[in-house]
């Protein structure tokens, strides 16, 4: 056993995804958390408290927009924590601030619960951002990012999959209780490709997943969320191949090329489906006049690859406690 060299919550593989990926170490963080349900009559406490913890009011400025009228950011360190102050109305238990914590580790999430705690304060885990960051030989990161984006599934997919600048969305993620970021980034200066797992309120109390986190609240099967799969094109072209049969015939008879039109028109399906993003390709195959019943039939499970992610959450978690990497 030896380590990676990218830190205690990393972990090395191979063969995966692509034979041109020589080598895979993956890290996994949380990147955000979201907790709602603190009474504002209690706001000066929690920054009294976060004071005597040793954290530094960074800064205090009003919002102009939202339901916020007022953000404090709280730093020690490199731990980072915003506070957000909800305008004011007649029912005081209607008015709850928010604390959001920034990439926090085990020690963090004890601190701010303690301070919560203390105060008698139980908060709403409103949020999660999880991280899981890949460092690849062989390939750029530009490269796998491309390769993961061809197998990615999002589980229950309810709007469609686009992408922002170097950003690629599974759904829209602000109106769903989970979504998928995929983007490029460098950590610690090295590059990487960061797929970031969103779930909101309603998917954490499916889950069951209370506050204070801990790695054992997040191991659960994400396999449940999102997987990996691959689209069997050779399968997709003999049904429409099939399907069509009847009109390829009879257009062979009278009119030799309405049957190469034929085939051309579903071969240019095919590859409208096989495109860059399998999301993509499924939402072509879901399509209410274009699309196929049962579609689940010509995506192939890439079971190694989903159940990575699930072999990382169970050897190394995501609150760095320093569980050393493994090379397998």
């Amino acid at each position: 056993m030896n380590n990676t060299g990218q830190g205690a919550n990393s972990y090395k593989h191979f063969n995966y995804f692509s034979k041109q990926v020589t080598e895979i170490t993956v890290k996994s963080s949380i990147d955000l958390i979201k907790l709602s349900n603190i009474y504002y009559h209690y706001s000066l406490s929690v920054h009294d408290e976060l004071i005597a913890k040793g954290y530094t009011r960074k800064s205090n400025y009003r919002l102009d927009k939202g339901n916020y009228c007022r953000i404090s950011q709280y730093e020690k360190g490199k731990s980072k924590i915003d506070f957000l102050h909800k305008h004011r109305c007649q029912d005081e238990y209607g008015c709850n601030d928010i604390l959001i914590l920034h990439s926090p580790d085990a020690e963090v999430i004890e601190t701010v619960d303690k301070i919560l705690s203390g105060l008698y304060i139980e908060p709403k885990l409103m949020k999660m951002e999880l991280a899981f960051d890949f460092f690849v030989k062989g390939i750029s990161t530009d490269e796998f990012k491309d390769i993961i984006r061809k197998h990615l599934c999002l589980t229950y997919q309810r709007s469609k999959s686009f992408n922002y600048k170097t950003t690629f969305y599974t759904n829209n993620v602000r109106k769903s209780s989970k979504g998928i970021r995929l983007y490029p980034k460098k950590i610690s200066g090295k590059p990487a490709v960061r797929l970031e797992l969103e779930i909101h309120r309603s998917k954490i109390r499916d889950l069951n997943i209370p506050f204070p986190v801990t790695d054992k609240s997040l191991r659960i099967d994400y396999s449940q969320m999102f997987c990996f799969k691959k689209l069997d094109t050779e399968k997709l072209m003999n049904y429409e191949l099939k399907k069509a049969r009847h009109d390829i015939a009879m257009a062979d008879i009278k009119r030799p090329e309405k049957g190469q039109l034929i085939l051309r028109t579903i071969e240019a399906y095919v590859d409208a489906v096989d495109c860059d993003s399998l999301m993509d390709g499924m939402e072509i195959l879901k399509d209410k006049d274009h699309g196929i019943d049962g579609h689940g039939r010509f995506l192939v499970p890439l079971e190694k690859e989903t159940n990575l992610i699930n072999e990382v959450v169970e050897r190394l978690g995501f609150l760095g406690a320093g569980y050393r990497p493994v090379i397998c």
